[in-house]
Parts: C-alpha cells; sequence; structure tokens
C-alpha cells in the first residue's frame, strides 16, 4: 500500500514539473522573441523555452492523470482546455495575419497575445493540478 502512495506522490510531483516546464517554455519563447536584448540572448531563451516545450508534454503522458484524485483530475482537464484554446488562438492569428498580410496594429494581431497567455494559464494549472495530487498524496500518507 505504502508504495501504491508512494507511485502517486511521484506522478502527481511530476505533474507539476510538466505543468511548470510548459509554461515557462512559452514564457522563455515570448521572451526571447519580444524582450531579449540581443541575438545571442534571444538564442539562448529560444533554445531553453523549446528544450522546455518538448519535455513538458511527454512528463505530462508518461505520468497521465490517473494518479490524482478526482478534484486535481478535474483541474488538470480544465488546465489543458486552456492550453488548447490558447494554443488555437496563438496559431489562429499568427496564420491570419500571415495569410492576409495584416498589420502589427490589426485587431487579429492583439488576440495573439491573448492565445499565449491562455496557453502559458493552462500549463500553470496543470501544474497546480499536479500540486494538489501531491499534497493530496502526502496528507493520506500521514493518515492511519
Amino acid at each position: 500500500m505504502a508504495h501504491a502512495r508512494d507511485d502517486r506522490r511521484i506522478k502527481a510531483g511530476l505533474m507539476a514539473v510538466a505543468g511548470m516546464l510548459g509554461a515557462a517554455g512559452l514564457a522563455l519563447l515570448a521572451w526571447s522573441a519580444h524582450g531579449a536584448d540581443g541575438a545571442e540572448p534571444s538564442r539562448w531563451l529560444h533554445h531553453a523555452g523549446l528544450i522546455s516545450l518538448v519535455h513538458a508534454p511527454v512528463l505530462f503522458l508518461l505520468v497521465g492523470g490517473e494518479a490524482l484524485p478526482e478534484g486535481a483530475k478535474r483541474l488538470g482537464r480544465w488546465g489543458c482546455g486552456l492550453i488548447v484554446c490558447g494554443v488555437l488562438l496563438f496559431v489562429a492569428t499568427l496564420t491570419l495575419r500571415a495569410a492576409c498580410d495584416l498589420p502589427a496594429g490589426h485587431p487579429v494581431a492583439w488576440l495573439t497575445p491573448v492565445g499565449g497567455t491562455l496557453a502559458i494559464a493552462g500549463w500553470l494549472v496543470v501544474a497546480v493540478a499536479g500540486l494538489r495530487g501531491l499534497f493530496a498524496a502526502r496528507d493520506s500518507q500521514t493518515r492511519p
């Protein structure tokens, strides 16, 4: 029985790490594109963001949500929904801008960062779901 609880704690902790990596990866890519001071720092931030984003979904898929209590699973599903909505909005607005040659000040362009922000928020919600599962597993371990 103790091994099952330890397994749940490890999986919940890894889900929290996956969420943090996903949020950090998107934030690093945004920083590299919009806020980095120079080509070299921009390249480093870009690589850090890509590495984070490549590994976040891998961890997420490996641990799944089966080890989480129901409340944390529900929260994780909300996080996934935010990620999907954010990525779709981000990709759609960038594609529209490219296909229709829309200027940066066009209202469609204003929606692009909203999509990115929703995706980052989704990854943070996944991280919180993992933390909730981690604390729930820890609390159940201290009960008789």
